[in-house]
């Protein structure tokens, strides 16, 4: 009779991947736009628990969308995204030895426009 053993080891996360966070950057930038001007940079933020449990390096982002978006950088919990073309675009982390679903963040590529804004305050005179 022969008997082996092996021991793995689990490492249990946590993942918050959400779109539109009140989180802001030190800039005021808001994190995970569901909406992205062209030509300007917008940043995405995954969140796991506890941190520093998984290395940036195992923190990989992909996008795929109408044409070419900038990702600088492309590892660790944040990414920056500067879409490039108008369309729909999907945002997703593969984090390496995570075996659930991939979390992704869905955002648009819109052109800036303008709107004229009137107020008016009711008072008794």
């Amino acid at each position: 009779m022969c008997t082996a053993s092996r021991v793995i080891p689990l490492k249990a996360i946590g993942l918050r991947c959400e779109p539109i966070t009140t989180d802001t950057d030190l800039l005021g930038n808001l994190y995970n736009p569901v909406c992205c001007v062209l030509g300007r940079p917008s940043k995405f933020r995954i969140v796991i628990e506890p941190s520093g449990l998984v290395p940036d390096s195992d923190i990989v982002w992909h996008v795929s969308g109408p044409v070419a978006v900038m990702l600088s950088p492309a590892k660790g919990t944040e990414v920056s995204v500067t879409p490039s073309v108008a369309g729909e675009y999907t945002l997703e982390v593969e984090i390496n030895g995570y075996d659930g679903p991939p979390p992704f963040i869905k955002f648009k590529g819109v052109t800036e426009t303008g709107t004229s804004v009137r107020a008016w305050i009711p008072g008794e005179n």
